[in-house]
């Protein structure tokens, strides 16, 4: 299934897009489930008009795809392949709605299957087939890929079944099988000599990979939320926050500096942190203030991380994006030359935990400062919908 609209799309058909540009344009767009590709409903500022042209779009497609959807259920029950009734399955989930990640997801773990159980006809499939597929993905350490993999082929079988095609009086192959014992393999944790290492080496890197080590270091804050950072709060923050709470928009304001604060944004719970920059982490001897200092340099941007050369994708002055965070810190961690106990190295997001250990240690509402919810302090935790900020002390 599809994740659920927000309450403001919930009306909206399947592959309706929205795109609200820095002028507030908002720019409609349907997207083609058979492609993935997007078109434009040149129905600029009118949804209306948009919903309109997407439900005549979703029509044709649907029409086209019960269609092919009838070509495949008139072969003989009995010799209805895999591959061909997996291809009919995906194109029934197109159908639906499904977002354009989950399809390439979908379409990704049907060719897996298709390369082992294609040439089978449905009734000669046996919970011994789809075990050897799941084992053999399982033994190439691809764990999460064969727990998903074994419940795509759970489904497609359901799908059989309901379309007469597998018979209702034998159990779902896929059903019975069982997942190999799995041992959960634990991120390493950061520890704060290596992210000293970390720091010394990051002189060979652009200038803002050491400046968002330090930020998230500091501040305690992930990277998707320091990556949209910005010097003060402008005028389009109020439009950000109206759009959000009457959920026009899926993206939480920006942070921002104002009055001797940090005003955290959680883009991903909502929270809103009042830090004051005067916050020094005793670990490396630096406040807020300090690295939003190290932080201001030559280059007009309003981004307190941002791009200080030009690059083929970004100008001078860009914010840096959360996955470029990610990538050129990977880069940084493996130059080291640091070996890990666990398989799975540090990542970016390590920093933040980093920082609640540190600043545990100093005795500072570390809750507060990450935005974390608990059922015991709900009444004290607030999110943008009608909220103040949460100050940490």
């Amino acid at each position: 299934m599809s994740r659920p609209r927000t309450q403001g799309r919930k009306n909206w058909p399947p592959n309706l897009n929205l795109r609200v540009s820095k002028a507030r344009a908002r720019y409609y767009s349907w997207c083609d489930p058979r492609t993935g590709r997007e078109k434009s409903l040149k129905a600029k500022n009118n949804l209306k008009l948009a919903t309109e042209r997407a439900i005549q779009l979703n029509a044709i497609v649907a029409a086209e795809m019960d269609r092919m959807m009838i070509e495949v259920l008139s072969q003989n029950v009995k010799g209805v392949r895999f591959d061909i009734f997996s291809e009919a399955y995906y194109d029934s989930c197109v159908n639906r709605g499904h977002k354009e990640n989950t399809l390439r997801s979908l379409k990704s773990r049907i060719k897996r299957l298709n390369a082992s159980l294609g040439n089978l006809v449905l009734n000669s499939i046996t919970a011994k087939h789809i075990s050897e597929v799941i084992d053999a993905v399982y033994a190439e350490g691809k764990h999460r890929s064969a727990e998903v993999l074994r419940s795509t082929a759970i489904e497609i079988f359901k799908e059989a079944k309901a379309k007469g095609v597998f018979p209702d009086t034998r159990d779902n192959p896929a059903q019975i099988t069982r997942m190999p014992g799995r041992v959960k393999v634990k991120r390493s944790r950061l520890q704060l000599n290596e992210l000293n290492i970390f720091l010394d080496h990051s002189n060979k890197f652009d200038p803002w990979l050491r400046n968002s080590l330090l930020l998230a270091l500091v501040t305690g804050q992930a990277r998707e939320d320091l990556s949209l950072a910005r010097f003060k709060r402008d005028n389009d923050w109020y439009q950000m926050r109206d759009d959000f709470m009457k959920e026009k928009s899926r993206e939480m304001p920006y942070s921002f500096i104002e009055d001797g604060y940090y005003h955290a944004t959680r883009q991903k719970t909502g929270a809103l942190i009042k830090i004051p920059l005067s916050l020094k982490l005793e670990a490396i001897g630096l406040s807020i203030g300090d690295v939003v200092e190290i932080c201001q340099d030559n280059v007009n941007s309003k981004y307190i991380l941002h791009h200080t050369m030009r690059r083929t994708k970004s100008e001078l002055g860009d914010p840096i994006h959360k996955d470029t965070l990610s990538r050129r810190f990977a880069a940084l961690r493996n130059s080291t030359l640091l070996k890990w106990d666990s398989p799975k190295p540090p990542t970016f997001h390590e920093i933040r935990s980093l920082a609640e250990r540190c600043y545990r240690e100093q005795g500072v509402n570390t809750q507060n400062l990450l935005g974390h919810k608990n059922m015991s302090t709900t009444e004290k935790y607030h999110d943008l919908r009608g909220s103040d900020w949460i100050e940490v002390k």
